[in-house]
């Protein structure tokens, strides 16, 4: 005799289709069954928009919770890899969460922030014509061009040079099922 393997997914829609009781034949039962079938489908969509929903109210609080812990115990995380890599030539540390370090930056970078490129566009618009190019679909930034305006002694006030040095970083490692309990 053979042992038939049922799929836990399969029987969990059938007990659901189930559930909703037995088709009858007056009412017509493929009408019925059409019904039923389209209801189960509408309570999964439903049940998306409500995950979605919650991600969009969650995702600004981590975001917030991530930057507040950055700002709070980054400084402490960047002179404890300072003392682990004093005088090495290691430059950061490999934990199962992720890396810490120190990176050298050879040449200097033009800083500005993501939230303000609308804006440095515009500016650019109007101050610096080179250093916006009007594609399509939106104008893209030329970073070079404003990078050496504001070496040439030219101000900016959405924009500043980060001069050759070396940067604190830390990276976390993509999450690993069960991580907790290691």
């Amino acid at each position: 005799m053979t042992e038939q393997m049922t799929d836990p997914f399969t029987e969990a829609v059938q007990d659901e289709f189930d559930e909703l009781g037995e088709l009858s034949p007056d009412d017509g039962a493929d009408v019925a069954l059409i019904d039923r079938v389209l209801r189960m489908i509408s309570r999964r969509q439903d049940e998306i928009l409500r995950i979605k929903a919650y991600a969009d109210r969650e995702m600004p609080r981590l975001k917030r919770e991530i930057e507040s812990i950055t700002g709070w115990m980054g400084p402490r995380v960047e002179d404890a890899v300072s003392r682990l890599v004093h005088g090495g030539k290691i430059k950061s540390v490999r934990r199962p969460w992720g890396v810490a370090g120190f990176r050298n930056r050879s040449k200097p970078v033009l800083v500005a922030d993501p939230n303000d490129a609308d804006a440095l566009a515009d500016w650019c618009k109007t101050n610096l014509p080179d250093g916006v190019h009007l594609g399509t679909p939106a104008a893209s930034l030329q970073k070079e061009v404003i990078a050496s305006y504001i070496q040439g002694g030219g101000e900016c006030p959405l924009a500043t040079i980060k001069q050759p040095g070396v940067d604190f970083y830390m990276r976390t490692s993509k999450p690993k099922k069960d991580a907790e309990n290691e």
